[in-house]
């Protein structure tokens, strides 16, 4: 069975534009990290983006204020972590 659709320029270029707004948000979904794959920061660099000594951000690590992972010998902090940290006005 073959099916024929005549469509006007108009219609034509809104299917069209729909599909590139498809193909857009798939294409920024795959770009996202997955919760584990979350950017990760040093003590020392969450101390230069907030303007603090790298014995302060130890400090919030053990008071919990900032949520860390300890990774051998260094502590890392996760994007999300961090964010919720700068949010709470530390």
């Amino acid at each position: 069975m073959d099916v024929i659709l005549k469509l006007s320029p108009e219609n034509l270029n809104v299917i069209a534009e729909k599909v590139v707004q498809i193909q857009d948000k798939k294409k920024k979904e795959a770009e996202k990290p997955a919760p584990d794959e979350q950017r990760q920061y040093t003590v020392n660099e969450v101390a230069e983006m907030t303007k603090r000594k790298p014995q302060t951000i130890r400090q919030h690590i053990d008071l919990k204020l900032l949520i860390a992972s300890k990774v051998g010998k260094s502590w890392l902090i996760s994007e999300t972590n961090y964010k919720t940290y700068i949010n709470n006005g530390q």
